[in-house]
């Protein structure tokens, strides 16, 4: 999470999401991470239990009166993202041998993953955020450059492109990656997600 005492201000970061880039843009502007928003430091055991907006809400008080936004990604994309960030990125751990189909039955058999890197790969956006109506903001990484203008005329911010860091290579299309069996697995397991934020 990152936060701005000055703007009240809260960034609820989603993995895979251009989580590093909106980072990258709103350090510049006096933005700062919540020393309690490690979730590795949770693992993903706690963090099944109870959202991140919630634990974070716990452990800043004041942060009710922020406004707070947020960023989602098509659950599908997102899974795909992760499988090809480890892929390119993090040969050293075991899942980094994995090939998508074999990383994604992991994730949906809630299989342990190597925490530090997969922590966030089966934990749905909706969970994460927790109760909706306690965002005040939230874009998508599909319009991202639009959503991000309007994030920033909202949050009134400089408006500044989004830096690319912490790619996982060059733009796929990651339907390509689905079998219509695993496309079905992968939306009913994400289901809270298609559902809340109106992905189809």
């Amino acid at each position: 999470m990152l936060i701005s005492e000055v703007h009240k201000l809260a960034i609820f970061r989603m993995p895979k999401v251009c989580s590093y880039s909106i980072s990258g843009a709103l350090f510049h502007q006096g933005f700062r991470q919540h020393p309690a928003a490690n979730p590795k430091l949770w693992g993903e055991a706690k963090l099944r239990r109870r959202s991140f907006v919630d634990r974070m809400i716990e452990a800043m008080p004041g942060l009710d009166d922020y406004r707070k936004a947020s960023f989602t990604r098509h659950p599908e994309d997102r899974l795909h993202s992760a499988w090809r960030y480890i892929h390119v990125k993090c040969p050293s751990i075991p899942e980094g041998h994995l090939d998508f189909p074999e990383f994604a039955a992991l994730v949906l058999e809630n299989k342990d993953l190597h925490l530090g890197t997969l922590w966030h790969a089966g934990l749905s956006q909706a969970h994460l955020l927790g109760d909706l109506t306690q965002i005040d903001f939230l874009g998508k990484y599909e319009s991202i450059d639009d959503d991000w203008a309007r994030f920033c005329e909202w949050a009134d911010l400089d408006q500044v492109p989004l830096p690319h860091i912490h790619t996982s290579g060059p733009p796929v299309d990651y339907r390509e990656a689905y079998t219509p069996e695993l496309r079905e697995q992968v939306r009913d397991y994400f289901a809270d997600d298609y559902h809340a934020f109106q992905y189809e």
